[in-house]
């Protein structure tokens, strides 16, 4: 279990180092979405937010039988 909740969170940090830095006009706040991968459990809403922003923890990602571990940045 411990070794899938792992492998999402490398998921979700190479799907955030990827992104392409967005284009801006000198006013705009930078803002990025930020992608989950579920690894076969249900879809998980992609979120956008502003640089220096915090998001809500999406809703957890459903798959049988396995329990969810919750989310983590590190």
């Amino acid at each position: 279990m411990k070794k899938r909740l792992i492998s999402l969170f490398l998921c979700i940090s190479m799907l955030l180092a990827i992104l392409p830095a967005p284009a801006l006009a000198e006013d705009e706040t930078p803002t990025y979405t930020v992608a989950f991968e579920s690894n076969g459990g249900s879809d998980v809403e992609s979120v956008t937010v502003l640089e220096g922003g915090k998001i809500a923890a999406p809703q957890a990602p459903v798959k049988e039988h396995y329990t969810f571990g919750g989310w983590f940045k590190e």
